[in-house]
């Protein structure tokens, strides 16, 4: 597959995915999976560029995880069990495998809760009173038990993506933005470093950082003041862009709208604040030049295919940009678009990636905060001790250093224990006494 397929340009976690479904079919099939392999490979490079999908057949993922799934069982005689047949059954229904086991355990909540009302001796208007005001909450609980039940026996579907060992390519030119507002110097200089960290972070290939800026709302459409923030926010862009250079194309960028007059709010302000931003930008990528940016004609990379939007407190990890792209990039996941209905039918053309908070300390945070984020450090530090154990597994390394990183590992938990513990505690006593 390495030879005949893109298999070796696809990142680790996909090729597992590709390896876990040829070990399945092979598993109930009279093929073994070299043979399965085999079958994958010749299908995809007979297979016409004529095709109901609109992505290039010959992609070995196009019949292990896409549309050409069914076919390639067909001709490894695949049998799958009555329990799979029902799970596939149930994928195929749509909205059915939702709306009807929601409604009946939704049904049967608000059954409950009136058996129960019944029995407490409450006037009948009451009773249909206070069942109805449960059914929201109803609801809520049936779809949090469904989907749990769910995840259990349907796996979620993965994508498969590219693995840009050396950064992003041309062809997949990617801009992140950071839609904010100019209010200081320091802020701006604030915004400038973060721009700085999020470049350190995804430094290959070809990838763009830029703010998408606005001045506060103000009675005058700009003064002397906000000119002199703007300028200075430019300098802090060309000072990285200097210091960071590639290529004929700056990396970093300053899109700044001008006020328009708003006859609602009575006041000059950016338009559509932060939606409107992003909008104008996408038409400015898309060559239209009647937009809001000051100046009009900013020169930006016209080929950019990929947009990143950062809230300016968000704090990208190492390659994650490169990771998104890779799968968005990937043709098994480019959206296929209906002209007539104007709607995104099949694949993605947005991805959201999983945000998590970051462990903030000082006085500014709350008793819950203090209470819950050394916990989410306990569970950081465990899964890097399970990262480094399948680190040493992977290398083949000796099992006595495992040992001895486990042991070293334990008596540093002990101690970040009793610190998490003696600093809530004092938080509490803090938080109590301001109280008092």
């Amino acid at each position: 597959m390495h030879e005949n397929s893109d298999f070796s340009e696809i990142d680790s976690h996909s090729r597992n995915i590709y390896r876990q479904v040829i070990e399945k079919i092979a598993r109930l099939s009279p093929l073994n999976e070299l043979e399965v392999a085999r079958k994958v490979v010749e299908m995809a490079s007979s297979s016409s560029k004529e095709s109901s999908h609109h992505n290039n057949p010959s992609f070995v993922g196009c019949y292990l995880v896409d549309e050409g799934r069914h076919i390639l069982e067909k001709a490894c005689r695949y049998t799958p069990p009555l329990f799979i047949k029902w799970i596939q059954a149930l994928c195929c229904s749509k909205i059915r495998i939702i709306a009807i086991p929601v409604s009946l355990l939704t049904f049967a909540i608000l059954l409950a809760v009136y058996a129960f009302l019944e029995t407490s001796g409450i006037t009948p208007w009451i009773i249909f009173l206070f069942t109805a005001l449960a059914l929201f909450s109803a609801m809520d609980a049936a779809f949090a038990f469904f989907n749990t039940v769910v995840s259990w026996f349907i796996p979620s579907k993965q994508l498969i993506g590219y693995e840009y060992k050396e950064g992003i390519p041309q062809n997949a030119r990617t801009m992140v933005v950071v839609p904010t507002l100019i209010t200081s110097r320091d802020y701006i200089d604030e915004q400038v470093r973060n721009l700085e960290v999020h470049y350190l972070s995804n430094p290959k290939g070809a990838i763009h950082f830029a703010l998408i800026t606005d001045w506060v709302d103000s009675p005058f459409e700009q003064t002397q003041d906000d000119l002199d923030l703007l300028h200075y926010a430019q300098r802090g862009i060309d000072k990285l862009n200097n210091r960071y250079h590639r290529d004929d194309i700056p990396l970093f960028f300053l899109l700044h709208r001008r006020r328009l007059y708003n006859a609602n709010e009575k006041c000059w302000m950016g338009w559509e604040r932060k939606r409107g931003k992003l909008h104008e930008l996408n038409l400015l990528l898309r060559g239209d030049k009647n937009t809001s940016f000051y100046p009009s004609n900013p020169l930006l990379p016209m080929d950019c295919r990929f947009v990143m939007t950062l809230d300016s407190d968000t704090r990208l990890t190492p390659e994650s940009v490169t990771k998104l792209v890779g799968k968005l990039n990937y043709p098994l996941n480019h959206p296929i678009f209906d002209p007539h209905n104007e709607t995104v039918v099949k694949d993605y053309s947005i991805l959201q990636p999983r945000i998590t908070p970051s462990l903030t300390t000082g006085k500014t945070t709350s008793i819950l905060q203090r209470f819950f984020l050394p916990i989410a450090a306990l569970i950081l530090m465990f899964l890097l001790f399970l990262t480094l154990i399948k680190i040493f597994w992977e290398k083949e390394l000796l099992l006595a250093k495992v040992f001895t990183i486990s042991m070293h590992f334990n008596r540093h938990l002990k101690v970040k224990l009793k610190k998490i513990l003696f600093l809530v505690m004092i938080s509490w006593k803090e938080d109590m006494h301001a109280l008092h």
